[in-house]
């Protein structure tokens, strides 16, 4: 068995069956980006990346409290204010943890990075981030009609970067409308996007 499908069976075993679906079409859909975008050389990486970026998702906040402990995590007060998110901190280093062949440094950042997003995100960031947002399971309006404005205009310059931008800037009037915390790595994320796009 090779490391990742060490890791597929791990997702399999220990997810729930709505979350392994969610994550085996992140794997798709981050894949398929990154073919569409001629970046066929992220594949692999792309694809360790979606399927272990929620490996920690249905864990207890304690479990992830323990974890972050564990792996001096460097967190804010920002952070904590948004428990929902910290499955991103926590699945990085769990991942790292149970299977240390797979993670490198990019893919580690692209699951840590893969909630809230990040002020001048990588390639690798990008795709798991946009990914996780707008794979066809979603439920949401807003995703499947971010999925199908990014397929749909595959060749325009700076897609990926506008199709983050727009994920962002829903995701924080989203949470805006809901009386939610919004994380500051969000906001950096989006102003970074939006002065660079123009």
């Amino acid at each position: 068995m090779t490391d990742l499908q060490k890791a597929e069976s791990y997702i399999e075993s220990h997810l729930s069956g709505n979350r392994i679906s969610h994550v085996y079409s992140v794997c798709d859909t981050a894949t398929k980006m990154c073919r569409l975008l001629g970046k066929t050389e992220y594949c692999k990486a792309a694809y360790t990346a979606a399927l272990l970026h929620d490996i920690t998702k249905e864990f207890s906040n304690e479990r992830h409290l323990e974890i972050i402990e564990k792996n001096s995590i460097q967190l804010t007060e920002d952070d904590f204010r948004s428990p929902e998110i910290l499955h991103s901190f926590t699945g990085a280093a769990f991942a790292k943890e149970l299977f240390p062949e797979l993670i490198n440094d990019e893919i580690y950042g692209a699951i840590f990075n893969h909630t809230t997003g990040k002020k001048d995100m990588t390639f690798l960031e990008k795709v798991i981030f946009l990914s996780d947002y707008i794979e066809p399971k979603r439920k949401y309006d807003a995703s499947h009609e971010l999925y199908d404005y990014f397929m749909n205009n595959i060749g325009e310059k700076n897609i990926l970067e506008k199709a983050c931008l727009i994920c962002l800037t829903n995701t924080v009037e989203y949470l805006e409308k809901n009386g939610s915390h919004v994380n500051s790595r969000t906001i950096f994320a989006k102003e970074f996007l939006e002065e660079r796009l123009g």
